[in-house]
């Protein structure tokens, strides 16, 4: 995945205890399905990294330039096609996953 000026994100995204079944609300009992998104930024800038589903992004958190960051989505996310946005700090165009 290539951004401008040489900065470069990778986005893994790690989906774990999300069943077969179809959608289904959890009770007192259950704990909801829980995904990670494992970011590594290859590159020196440092950037901020966003959900972006139906049109709306929430702040996952930031990433400094080459380190590793793992982040937990929230459970409203799941469910519908969601993307991961990379946005580097300092003005340098952004890299939006496929969903």
């Amino acid at each position: 995945m290539r951004m401008r000026h040489g900065a470069r994100v990778a986005l893994l995204l790690a989906v774990g205890a999300v069943g077969c079944a179809g959608p289904e609300k959890p009770s007192l009992g259950k704990a909801a399905p829980t995904t990670v998104v494992d970011v590594a930024n290859n590159g020196f800038a440092d950037v901020t990294v966003y959900v972006v589903q139906s049109g709306m992004r929430w702040r996952l958190g930031t990433v400094t330039g080459l380190s590793e960051q793992r982040f937990t989505l929230r459970p409203s996310t799941h469910g519908g096609n969601v993307h991961l946005l990379a946005d580097p700090i300092g003005g340098s165009p952004g890299y939006l996953s496929p969903p």
